[in-house]
């Protein structure tokens, strides 16, 4: 049987995401294509379409319309099945309700931006944001028409449109103020505004045990603030300075404070396969439970990421975009990446062809460019989905000295189970720079016994015998089982070589530096 169904697609999300600086202003730039999506579908439902993508069933414990879901859970693209006596009817609407939407949202921003004329906002917002919709008559079932429409909105998204450079101050002034913004009052629930952690805040752990947040007199350490006049009031805003709360915090935790307090990791992950899972689909039933796996999955993901420490950028489908401290109540970032994987695995269990979770770890310093940063993350994203067999985790650390290392490891391999129990075991700085020089010094004999776990136990056995060396045993152990492990893979010798520095590397960063 022949339907005709309506695909619709929203951005430019990348290059917004990429133009702004502080956290609630990325949290913000972000959240506000999930809030239109949300909007557009929501008045759409009213008139009883039926969805095909994303899942929008809001009957259960979902809430997805609610206010409180502190992310956007909804997407750059939807699907429905259009009326089939009338579908000119029904594109009329979207484009009605497209232009609602931007009037409402408009109407609020005058409320926190300098323009206060709302067709002003209004016609910069049809301007900027690029949202295409399309129709097409498709015989088959929802998997069929996933496919179609899809490949449609592609194409369409190839469009550009020409945005006056000035009018981009309106968005960006209003992501600028996001924390007073009505937009805070739907994802938090709150009448009063939301004060998003910063980058040391979320790098330092505020507001959890790891560190104490208050200075020698009991007061609570903060970001510094000035006062300025605007319109003849005064009005008190952060300083862009962070210096001074490093100060604050190294002093008030001398023996707790770490080099990686002052870094942050930036996450991007994606499905891995997911085509295949669609594929291998047999009833609309099926589409209608991965869209619910997916949804699902979001929710639960962010759900982890904040028990971390962690803020959630977006979780839509089987994307995430998160800002996480390296290390967390013991556990790194690595560990938090590798239980949303086995998360991720656990949602589609139940399907023929079950899809896994690749991620990217961009890890700078708190100063490095925020638009850089985001730039690496999604650079490694693509690396560990290029990577042999997928499931995968790429990372880069780049240092505030300028050096950097970086590695990829199958999630689900003996080698990386051995690299995240090296991160966790127990060391100090002097042992790890001793570790690395003498591997360095003997890099050719590691190269000739690297595949045999007997020899090179012989070798740390006869070369890390002193005395002092035995308090460390298992940071030893573990590192001549993770170069053998590494040193079964296929990977070619320069690889082979720059992961295992990598590694030991990361633990020095992670585990002895201050």
């Amino acid at each position: 049987m022949t339907n005709k169904y309506i695909g619709l697609t929203i951005g430019p999300i990348y290059k917004t995401l990429t133009s702004v600086k502080a956290t609630r202003e990325i949290w913000g730039a972000s959240y506000i294509f999930s809030y239109i999506m949300k909007k557009i579908i929501k008045k759409l439902k009213k008139s009883g379409k039926e969805f095909i993508i994303p899942y929008t069933d809001d009957s259960n414990d979902s809430k997805m319309f609610e206010h409180g879901q502190e992310v956007g859970l909804f997407h750059d693209r939807f699907i429905f099945k259009a009326e089939s006596d009338d579908s000119e009817g029904d594109l009329e609407e979207v484009e009605k309700i497209k232009n609602k939407v931007l009037e409402e949202i408009a109407e609020e921003m005058t409320n926190v931006v300098r323009e206060k004329e709302q067709n002003k906002i209004y016609e910069f917002l049809k301007k900027y944001f690029q949202i295409y919709f399309c129709e097409k008559e498709i015989k088959g079932d929802y998997k069929e028409v996933n496919k179609e429409i899809n490949n449609h909105l592609d194409v369409l998204e190839l469009q550009s449109k020409f945005i006056p450079q000035i009018s981009m101050n309106y968005l960006f002034d209003f992501f600028d103020k996001i924390n007073s913004s009505f937009l805070i009052k739907d994802a938090f629930g709150k009448t009063k505004s939301h004060s998003f952690p910063s980058i040391p805040e979320i790098a330092a752990l505020k507001g959890r045990d790891d560190l104490l947040w208050k200075d020698a007199n009991g007061d609570e350490i903060k970001l510094p603030r000035k006062v300025k006049k605007k319109n003849g009031k005064e009005i008190e805003t952060y300083d862009t300075d962070d210096t001074t709360i490093y100060g604050d915090l190294k002093a008030a935790n001398k023996d707790k404070f770490k080099q990686y307090h002052k870094y942050i990791a930036i996450v991007q992950a994606d499905g891995d396969n997911l085509g295949k899972t669609i594929k291998a689909l047999e009833k609309n039933q099926d589409f209608t439970d991965l869209s619910k796996a997916l949804f699902d999955f979001s929710k639960n993901a962010h759900k982890k990421i904040k028990e971390f420490g962690g803020v959630t950028i977006y979780a839509g489908g089987d994307d995430l975009l998160f800002f996480a401290p390296i290390v967390s109540d013991n556990k790194s970032v690595f560990e938090l990446v590798y239980d949303l994987g086995k998360l991720f695995k656990d949602k589609f269990k139940e399907f023929d062809k079950k899809p896994t979770l690749s991620a990217g770890i961009s890890i700078t310093y708190y100063k490095y460019p925020m638009g850089e940063a985001l730039e690496n993350a999604t650079n490694l994203l693509f690396k560990a989905k290029n990577f042999k067999d997928k499931n995968a985790v790429a990372f880069e650390v780049q240092k505030h000295s300028g050096q950097s290392f970086s590695g990829v490891f199958n999630k689900d391999t003996n080698e990386y189970l051995k690299f995240k129990q090296l991160i966790q075991c127990n060391t100090e700085d002097k042992m790890l720079t001793s570790l690395i020089h003498k591997l360095n010094f003997h890099n050719a004999i590691i190269k000739e016994i690297g595949t045999d776990a007997t020899k090179l136990n012989n070798y740390f056995a006869n070369f890390f015998n002193e005395q002092e060396h035995k308090e460390f045993k298992d940071l030893i152990d573990l590192t001549a089982q993770l170069i053998n492990r590494i040193y079964c893979t296929c990977r070619n010798e320069q690889e082979k070589t720059e992961l295992i520095y990598a590694s030991l590397r990361l633990k020095k960063f992670i585990g002895g530096e201050r």
